[in-house]
């Protein structure tokens, strides 16, 4: 699992499948997914901090983990 945190909204960490992540950004060590990704709430690249957790049975059992369901590609005018 992937927990995900931004430092400058302080927003709960927020779990994804490994699986997903690699869908999402490619093969990547976690720390350069940190470049990749950006809070959802703020916006903000510079303040998330990315590492890969292994949850005890406890901890399982309230996570809520999000699931990619798809891809989207918007293209920009350069």
């Amino acid at each position: 699992m992937i927990r995900i945190t931004c430092f400058l909204c302080r927003t709960p960490p927020r779990l994804y499948w490994l699986t997903d992540m690699i869908r999402l950004v490619g093969d990547r060590e976690v720390d350069s997914m940190r470049q990749r990704l950006k809070c959802a709430k703020c916006g903000k690249r510079d303040y998330i901090e990315v590492e890969g957790v292994s949850l005890q049975a406890s901890e399982k059992q309230g996570a809520v983990v999000r699931h990619l369901l798809r891809i989207e590609t918007r293209h920009r005018p350069a």
